[in-house]
């Protein structure tokens, strides 16, 4: 058996969106901002190409989120996105 023998790994790419809500789920539990913020700024980007209306929507939560100041007003915001998802 060489390289090659069997059949093709398919990877799957989560959609943006879901890859977006695993990582407000994290921020929305913990209520830190970490590095999270820099995955979701990438999905938003992604998600502008299917569906801008929807990115620009959650892009500006999103940045409501980033001046979020506390953990209680993080756990908020990050609920309240994902409420629209």
């Amino acid at each position: 058996m060489g390289c090659g023998d069997g059949p093709p790994v398919v990877v799957t790419v989560p959609p943006a969106v879901e890859s977006i809500k695993k990582n407000l789920e994290s921020v929305a539990e913990s209520g830190a901002i970490g590095s999270e913020m820099m995955a979701i700024d990438n999905e938003l980007v992604k998600l502008a190409v299917d569906d801008a209306a929807k990115a620009a929507s959650v892009k500006a939560m999103f940045e409501q989120l980033k001046a979020a100041k506390g953990p209680a007003a993080v756990k908020a915001k990050a609920k309240e996105i994902l409420s629209t998802l």
